[in-house]
């Protein structure tokens, strides 16, 4: 399933993702004219460039309700050259009055194609339009990842707003090599310094992994860890096999003697046992195929919901079903080899001597021992207790499979409570509940004004922010990096200082950056001097400080005084941070609510309103999709523990047949029988879950460091799930008993003289 899914996935995402033209960066600019494309593209190292106007508008989904929607402005849909999207239904392309939604956010607008919505865009205006049709875009995160609605429409519908036609995004496709980052860097700074030098200002540049779709960064971490999960899986079956071909080479130790005794060779009962473990994993194959393709096409199926993409091919790949053939072949074969070689060395002497009964003696070990000493108990759970330990090769397999199924359990349920941990610490880093963003900017005394005679609002803070990029000593430039303002005295952040201070009053060109900024700059260190690109205007800032960079990004951190005077926007304000009195997700709504009504009666236009509630939301359900796949495959596990522990009891019944028998005749009870077994049963899961919590711990560390760095580039806040270990504890007694039951039953079912008789 995980070789079939990674396979399926790497062959055809790739494919289809270079069949849209992918763009190798987009630059976020000031608002530009079509004649600006005509010179940018004759630029050294320009393969294309196309302009768009993206914007964010606000689409009621309710009588009282609105939501942020990604606006993307075409000039011509029948001519989209780079990050081309595809109709998915309705009409194409929208004409005037018409608007186009992207299919993976259709339900988080709550309408249907057809349907006419009111929207509201940055200035305050509002219309109705109507959803044309839908469409489809794998250039970017879907909706129902990034929980973002995205709609397209064109100029003509956007002028009818009042807005003019210009672009304000532009994708840029690089000639020469375009996978090499550095390359396509250089020539996105050039594009840069001309949009500078015409007049106009840079925001922001992103460049995606070059030529790869936005999911493959997370599929190799994934694939990796769910491939370790399956590898152990196989092992664990094959623990199976050995306690399985080890009883039945107990069971039949006079008919090896038989057949050694009318001249049977040891490498011919050898080869007998080999073929019955070949044929085991030929039956195995043949349940594993179809069943491989259909967790293949479920495991595919998930992922296409998650990456809005559509699969053709679900079919198992050639070079998986070679694979799964050799090693249904080999694994049996070769983990039954020690138990059957030791099997098949039985001398005569010893088959003819065999009375079906192991020849260990209960007492002989230390363990042994330690249990003879064990008083008071009833004596059918001294008779489980001391079972339990009898066949300690088979005793220590099987808990080997239940152990490390229980500790891989408990170790993703804590790797599911280290990201919420982690989410926590960075919602808590910014210490607000919602953020308005205004259309325009205003004076922060006026909006401060205003906001002092809503009620429930604790703190306000007005927070200068923009883009930035580091320059390197070549000239060249880095990614973009948010440079973020707070006030001196601000309440609303939380930083973790890792090395250096943290800003102080009186500050002027200190700069605190993170540790996703060192990801671009790692050269960077307390005390360095570093040159700034703001909006085209060059200057130097001293690093006071390094904080640890928790899933936000790269950011750089000012003292907002010294940041006005910088870009000149001194006592204005775009958008302010504000905390509530109380912190739930629907207070936070029905604040965000009353905030627009009360902004817009007074003159303030809203152009949006984020929640950390909202934010929270989208986090949790990324990571939602990480813990289901890891729960997946700890349930596996843990299914293969069960049938472990099904099978030891299994054939502990099946051995102990006679002295079952020999206890019924006496007087013992079904009832007590069936006790004596699944007691047995409970203890061995109970050891197994006392192991587990040990081993589950560091295990737990490693897997969410691994799927921290995979999956969020960072450590993630490791956190022992002690609710897992008990639930574990739940599960494992009620697996215990389930796997005992039929074992239990099939004891006290036969007849005393037929078990009396049993050989």
């Amino acid at each position: 399933m995980v070789a079939s899914t990674y396979t399926i996935i790497t062959d055809e995402l790739p494919a289809s993702y270079s069949a849209i033209n992918p763009a190798s960066g987009r630059i976020i600019t000031s608002p530009l004219i079509n004649d600006s494309l005509v010179v940018l593209r004759n630029l050294d190292g320009v393969q294309d460039i196309e302009g768009r106007h993206n914007t964010s508008i606000r689409i009621q989904t309710g009588p009282d309700s609105w939501r942020d929607l990604q606006l993307i402005v075409f000039d011509d849909f029948n001519d989209i050259q780079i990050n081309k999207i595809d109709s998915e239904s309705g009409k194409w392309p929208p004409e005037e009055g018409e608007l186009l939604i992207e299919r993976a956010s259709l339900a988080l607008i709550e309408a249907q194609e057809g349907d006419i919505v009111l929207v509201e865009t940055t200035n305050g205006q509002r219309r109705e339009l109507r959803i044309a049709g839908l469409a489809h875009d794998i250039a970017d995160p879907a909706g129902t990842f990034t929980n973002q609605p995205i709609g397209y429409t064109n100029f003509e519908t956007l002028a009818t707003f009042g807005y003019t036609k210009d672009y304000n995004e532009l994708l840029v496709t690089v000639a020469g090599d375009s996978l090499d980052r550095d390359h396509v860097r250089q020539v996105l700074n050039r594009v840069e310094s001309k949009v500078e030098k015409g007049g106009g200002s840079i925001f922001g540049t992103i460049i995606p992994d070059p030529g790869k779709h936005w999911f493959e960064s997370y599929l190799a971490p994934m694939s990796a860890i769910l491939g370790v999960l399956g590898i152990i899986i196989l092992i664990l079956s094959g623990l199976l096999v050995i306690n399985t071909i080890s009883a039945m080479l107990s069971q039949q130790v006079r008919q090896i003697g038989m057949m050694k005794a009318v001249g049977a060779q040891t490498h011919q009962i050898f080869m007998l046992y080999e073929v019955s473990m070949l044929i085991i994993g030929l039956l195995a194959l043949a349940i594993a195929v179809p069943l491989g393709q259909l967790g293949t096409r479920l495991t595919v199926g998930i992922i296409t919901g998650i990456i809005n993409f559509d699969f053709i091919n679900f079919s198992t790949p050639s070079s998986v079903l070679l694979i799964q053939l050799i090693l249904s072949v080999l694994v049996p074969m070769l983990v039954a080899m020690v138990p059957i070689l030791s099997g098949s060395r039985v001398t005569v002497h010893e088959a003819i001597n065999d009375y079906g009964i192991t020849s260990f003696q209960f007492g002989e070990g230390i363990v042994d021992k330690a249990l003879g000493y064990v008083r008071g108990l009833p004596r059918p759970l001294l008779l489980s207790l001391r079972n339990t330990f009898r066949r300690k090769m088979r005793l220590s397999l099987t808990l080997l499979a239940l152990t490390l199924g229980s500790a891989i359990f408990i170790a993703v349920l804590s790797v599911y409570a280290g990201l919420m941990t982690t989410l926590d610490e960075a919602l808590d880093y910014y210490n607000f509940d919602i953020l308005v963003s205004f259309s325009r900017p205003y004076r922060i005394e006026q909006v401060e004004a205003e906001l002092s005679r809503v009620p429930g609002i604790v703190a306000s803070e007005t927070w200068g922010v923009t883009s930035t990029r580091i320059k390197n000593q070549d000239g060249s430039e880095t990614d973009t990096i948010i440079l973020v303002a707070p006030p001196t005295d601000t309440e609303l952040i939380n930083p973790n200082v890792i090395e250096g201070r943290w800003l102080v009053p009186g500050d002027e060109d200190a700069i605190v950056v993170n540790t996703d900024v060192l990801a671009q700059k790692p050269d960077i260190s307390v005390g360095d001097e570093i040159v700034l690109n703001i909006e085209g205007s060059e200057k130097p800032w001293r690093v006071v400080g390094i904080v640890r960079s928790v899933m936000s990004g790269p950011q750089a951190y000012a003292n907002y005084p010294y940041f006005a005077r910088v870009t000149g926007g001194y006592g204005e304000a775009g958008a302010i941070y504000l905390a509530t009195e109380r912190h739930d997700p629907l207070y936070q709504i029905e604040m965000a609510k009353e905030l627009e009504d009360y902004f817009g009666r007074v003159g303030i236009n809203v152009a949006s309103t984020s929640l950390v509630a909202e934010l929270r939301a989208t986090a949790v359900a990324q990571f939602n999709v990480i813990f289901i796949f890891l729960l997946m495959m700890a349930i596996l596990l843990t299914i293969v523990g069960g049938f472990g522990l099904t099978g030891t009891m299994s054939l502990n019944v099946l051995e102990r047949t006679r002295e079952i028998g020999v206890m019924r005749a006496i007087g013992a009870s079904n009832g007590a029988v069936m006790q004596i077994v699944i007691v047995e049963g409970v203890l061995i899961g109970l050891i197994s879950w006392i192991l587990s919590i040990f081993i589950a711990y560091p295990l737990g560390w490693v897997l969410s460091d691994i799927v921290g760095m995979g999956f969020l580039r960072t450590s993630i806040s490791y956190t022992y799930s002690t609710t897992g270990a008990f639930v574990w504890l739940f599960v494992v007694i009620l697996l215990a008993v389930v796997a005992s039951m039929l074992p239990a039953r099939s004891a006290t079912s036969v007849p005393v003289r037929d078990v009396l008789a049993y050989e």
